[in-house]
């Protein structure tokens, strides 16, 4: 069965997305995700997310936490 997307708008030149898995998704709401975007740049805010996701995570084996940024050249 296909994901339907979230989500559709146009692509732009200078966009970024957040390609994250269902741990940090479900542990942070989509507009902290998407305000760390905007403020920083790609890579500084997956290296956020990331940080604070160690920083709160309660490890458990069911959990999967990953995280990718891709900016549109």
């Amino acid at each position: 069965m296909p994901n339907e997307p979230v989500c559709r708008h146009p692509i732009e030149r200078g966009d970024f997305f957040l390609l994250a898995s269902r741990g940090i998704t479900e542990r942070y709401p989509a507009e902290e995700l998407r305000d760390a975007l905007l403020r920083h740049r790609a890579d500084a805010a997956l290296r956020l997310v990331v940080e604070r996701t160690s920083d709160d995570f309660e490890w458990h084996p069911d959990v999967t936490m990953a995280a990718v940024t891709v900016e549109v050249l």
